[in-house]
């Protein structure tokens, strides 16, 4: 390229390309296949989203028709799928498109309670009001205290961590344990619980932790299913079902764990205890 305007009729070209290179490519389909035309679908969801044949996160634009268009109604957690407005069925609907359309996904809060992200003073959660879910990481600051009373169900986002800098008492009875466990089951895991320099008075006891892996924030350190860093945490009764790594890694902490049982599905440390004086 020798000149700035020669640079700009270079990109004039990319630019037309770009342009024009969608309507090409339905065209070439349509004629390839023998398509007869294409609508305009409109996709409106709030509280979830739309997955068109397996793609998720639907978007609006020109489709095919005739085609069959298979549409899942994928709810936010806290939420529930109420039905369709501009189609006919269930969350998962299949229909073939003949006209332009606006099609909207209705959903609705669905009642159950939602833990706040940040945690700066005393939350206690109660039997009454679980199950409850998380939409992203719990951050439990220096100043705040969560208490989970026993038979309490926490359902975790994909991903998402408990993270204690305050204090977390979860206290679970034989008969009433807690249990903390993907919102999505078997299918997606959650991150972990860290205590990472916490306030005195952490306890975890009698307590199901299931479908974790490690947490988002330093998977090296934060690297079990409960992550006990500069913290003396006592455990007793804890239970750990399928860990895809370590079950629990404890560093510069007194390890102190009684009655627990733990359960990974790869290898690894089910206790790893570092930089620690007593165990």
């Amino acid at each position: 390229i020798n000149s700035i305007d020669q640079w700009r009729s270079h990109l004039a070209i990319m630019e037309n390309f770009a342009k024009l290179r969608p309507g090409i490519i339905r065209q070439q389909l349509s004629d390839k296949f023998g398509l007869t035309g294409s609508v305009k679908l409109n996709f409106l969801s709030d509280g979830g989203s739309i997955t068109l044949n397996g793609v998720e996160n639907v978007q609006s634009g020109e489709y095919f028709k005739g085609i069959p268009i298979h549409l899942t109604a994928v709810p936010d957690i806290g939420y529930e799928f109420i039905g369709w407005d501009g189609l006919d069925g269930d969350i998962q609907v299949e229909f073939l498109a003949t006209e332009d359309k606006t099609i909207t996904a209705i959903f609705a809060r669905s009642g159950e309670s939602l833990i706040p992200p940040h945690i700066t003073e005393s939350l206690i959660l109660t039997k009454a009001n679980s199950p409850y879910l998380t939409s992203s990481d719990i951050i439990v600051e220096s100043t705040g205290v969560l208490k989970i009373s026993p038979g309490v169900e926490i359902r975790m986002a994909e991903g998402a961590s408990i993270y204690v800098y305050g204090v977390l008492q979860a206290g679970g009875d034989l008969t009433d344990p807690i249990t903390i466990r993907s919102y999505y089951g078997n299918q997606k895991r959650w991150g972990s619980i860290v205590f990472d320099k916490g306030q005195s008075g952490s306890i975890v006891q009698n307590t199901i932790i299931k479908n974790a892996s490690s947490a988002s924030l330093d998977p090296a350190l934060y690297k079990a299913n409960l992550n006990v860093i500069e913290t003396f945490v006592p455990i007793d009764g804890l239970t750990i079902k399928d860990a895809d790594y370590n079950p629990v890694y404890i560093k510069k902490s007194i390890a102190d764990i009684k009655n627990s049982t733990f359960y990974s599905i790869g290898v690894g440390d089910y206790i790893n205890v570092a930089e620690s004086d007593s165990a």
